[in-house]
């Protein structure tokens, strides 16, 4: 049988892909296998560059992703480079790269593409405790979002809707060390947003995720939005290609592309790139992942990091 093998930082967990897909996997001869970012020992010496996982070579499984990896930066980077090193089918290359961190890194590298996404703005978190912030409104127009760089599943994210919003910002950030970065952006009028699976430059399935709670302004599936599977069609091609685009820019295997349609213009934006993206159990994304994990177990397609 063959193995899969999934590096994580918090093992079982059912919202990212994992061991939940073995049921599916299992009727085509392959298994998933879960450890920790703890389990990994690396040697480099003059002669090899060795991988070990809880005590067995890393070589001996048929592809490994790479998942939660802002949380184990320096040893994610290590892993991909020696995987490419030994010619090991993985994902994601995006980890030989400064630009795999947060969201500030991919708006800067998105407009170098020419990719649409609302309007950025960043200061950091010294400047936003130490000085009023009135020059933010000549920027945008009310309302607009504030939010972390290295926020997820909607946490640290705001809609800033007034000046006694805006004021508030201090209170929130009063507790935050200088090194947690913000941005403000502008805000897209909507009630729903689009999750796209993108998986090795192809778009496998698309969920619109429709807010339920309209005093809310955030579509996420774990804050209550409900959750439903589109066929890939001319109807949504457009925001399939712009998520697969983002993909490519970022070099970024495996991801869930966060897209959100101005309800007034039509005009589609990028919201997020998430390279560990969350999986609902018995879903379409889920028989994606399966279909994508054969196809990958199964070629013998190597990557090289550029």
């Amino acid at each position: 049988m063959k193995e899969v093998l999934i590096i994580t930082k918090v093992l079982g967990r059912q919202d990212i892909i994992g061991i939940h897909q073995n049921q599916k996997l299992s009727k085509q001869n392959i298994k998933i296998v879960e450890k920790s970012y703890d389990d990994v020992e690396i040697l480099v010496s003059s002669d090899k560059f060795e991988i070990k996982i809880d005590n067995k070579n890393i070589s001996e499984y048929s592809y490994i992703y790479l998942v939660n990896t802002h949380l184990n930066r320096e040893l994610a980077v290590s892993l991909a480079i020696g995987l490419e090193y030994n010619k090991l089918n993985f994902s994601d290359p995006l980890l030989a790269f400064p630009y795999s961190g947060g969201k500030l890194i991919q708006f800067t590298y998105l407009k170098k593409s020419n990719l649409p996404f609302p309007k950025t703005y960043f200061v950091s978190t010294k400047k936003l405790k130490n000085n009023n912030l009135a020059y933010i409104e000549k920027i945008f127009n009310y309302p607009f979002i504030f939010k972390s760089t290295t926020g997820s599943k909607g946490s640290e994210n705001y809609i800033i809707r007034d000046r006694k919003n805006l004021l508030s910002i201090k209170d929130l950030i009063i507790d935050s060390d200088f090194y947690t970065n913000y941005v403000f952006q502008e805000y897209i009028p909507n009630d729903f947003d689009h999750r796209i699976l993108v998986l090795r430059n192809k778009c496998y399935s698309v969920i619109k995720r429709i807010r339920q709670n309209m005093a809310d302004f955030r579509n996420n599936s774990v804050l209550g939005a409900l959750e439903v599977s589109e066929p890939i069609t001319d109807l949504n091609l457009d925001i399939c290609n712009i998520a697969l685009n983002s993909t490519i820019a970022l070099k970024i295997d495996i991801a869930g592309v966060d897209i959100v349609v101005d309800k007034y213009t039509q005009r589609p934006y990028l919201l997020e790139i998430n390279s560990s993206p969350g999986i609902t159990i018995g879903s379409n994304e889920e028989k994606s992942i399966t279909e994508y994990f054969n196809t990958e177990v199964n070629n013998n397609n190597i990557k090289a990091i550029h």
